[in-house]
């Protein structure tokens, strides 16, 4: 891992670094539009969804947005900010159907069974190219049939 790499990994462990950024850089129109377009791939039957990088649980909000939302049993979202995950585990913390957890993504993922739909917004791109090419073989090898990474 290269020192910018390490950087920005450490910055995301800072509560004053994500929260500027979440003031900033949350709700882009550009932004916006990308997860509409996402919205109209998102199969309306996804039952299993998983988010790798979860900033604020935008996407995993986006399922309930969705014209079926009541087929959505489970959205898995992970990332590696303590202050990421603590907003979102504030936000779903009564919903049983959202499950957050801690995890890095310079690491393998965890076995956490097969997904219909896999949705990541800002988070890849932090990554080395040798990683991000093992993330999306890891991705790949746990699609339900008809399966789709957004």
């Amino acid at each position: 891992m290269s020192i910018k790499d390490l950087r920005s990994q450490n910055e995301w462990m800072s509560e004053s670094h994500v929260n500027e950024y979440l003031d900033k850089y949350i709700d882009l129109s550009h932004r916006n539009i990308g997860e509409s377009v996402l919205l109209d791939y998102n199969p309306d039957t996804a039952k299993r969804i998983l988010d790798l990088g979860i900033e604020d649980g935008r996407l995993i909000k986006l399922k309930t947005h969705r014209s079926h939302k009541e087929i959505v049993e489970e959205a898995v979202a992970i990332d590696m900010s303590p202050t990421m995950l603590k907003r979102v585990k504030e936000y779903f913390a009564h919903d049983n159907t959202v499950k957050i957890i801690e995890h890095d993504l310079q690491n393998s993922l965890p076995e956490f069974g097969q997904f219909d739909a896999v949705v990541s917004s800002f988070a890849i791109h932090h990554l080395e190219h040798e990683r991000k090419k093992l993330l999306y073989t890891e991705i790949f090898s746990i699609f339900k049939p008809k399966g789709i990474f957004l």
